[in-house]
């Protein structure tokens, strides 16, 4: 196990969409996490723009399912690729995806047969790692949960025996209490429903702007600024419960990520 610190952030920076748009977007339920490593020889170009027009018909084709492509820029997996399967709400997913393990499923094949365009012959990834579906807790009470233009990430365990009150302060204090007091800036609670990581936590931070984590953050993995920690103070109590659920010897590994498309 190892410990949590509340400074530093894995980073999903939202660049490349206008930020009006991403204002006018909620957080989706269900985020579905795969890492990929791309093969050695395969131009990155061509890499990107099959991820990139595979998310664009996704998002065309279904009803509630989308996609983001990230690139590691600090930390474990500098350099190296994520994808994120996004679905409103979790009975999208499981209308597209009724069970856990992958099978023919009728309602997503109808949406892959109206994809249009062809993946290349040469193979595009090495390997795609066991992937991780995680759910908002609380999702149906947050008002208007908040997309950001920067998302930072952290894995962290909570105790079996403490997991029930542990999403009970989430759903009824902490969510509300980020998401009130702290301009620009939100934190949520995700849990894994299926795959490699089930029943394990994920914090996303959500920055309305690159600018903001920047002035909150301004040193990677450093101290925050002054003015976070004047604002942080206001739900101090909040955040000090939060730590009470987390083991004492709990840190993170982290990778910021840039989100190409």
């Amino acid at each position: 196990m190892k410990r949590f610190t509340f400074c530093c952030f894995g980073l999903f920076i939202l660049f490349f969409l206008p930020f009006s748009y991403l204002q006018a977007q909620n957080l989706p339920e269900v985020i579905s996490i795969r890492e990929l490593d791309m093969c050695n020889d395969v131009n990155e170009i061509i890499f990107l723009n099959y991820y990139n027009q595979w998310c664009d018909n996704v998002t065309a084709q279904s009803k509630g399912a989308s996609g983001w492509v990230m690139k590691g820029d600090r930390g474990d997996r500098n350099g190296e690729y994520i994808f994120a399967w996004t679905f409103d709400h979790k009975n999208t997913r499981d209308y597209y995806f009724p069970e856990s393990d992958w099978s023919n499923y009728p309602q997503w094949n109808a949406v892959l047969n109206k994809f249009q365009f062809h993946a290349p012959e040469q193979k595009l990834v090495e390997t795609i790692k066991p992937y991780t579906d995680y759910v908002v807790l609380g999702y149906t009470k947050i008002i208007a949960p908040v997309l950001g233009e920067v998302i930072a990430v952290r894995y962290f365990e909570i105790e079996k025996e403490s997991q029930d009150d542990f999403e009970l302060f989430v759903e009824n204090e902490y969510h509300q209490a980020f998401q009130d007091h702290i301009e620009g800036f939100y934190n949520y609670i995700l849990k894994g429903d299926r795959g490699a990581d089930v029943g394990n936590y994920i914090l996303l931070t959500i920055f309305d702007s690159a600018d903001r984590r920047d002035q909150y953050f301004p040193i990677p993995q450093g101290p925050s600024s002054e003015e976070y920690h004047k604002q942080w103070l206001i739900i101090e109590s909040t955040a000090k419960k939060f730590n009470s659920f987390v083991p004492e010897d709990l840190d993170f590994k982290y990778t910021d990520y840039i989100v190409v498309y």
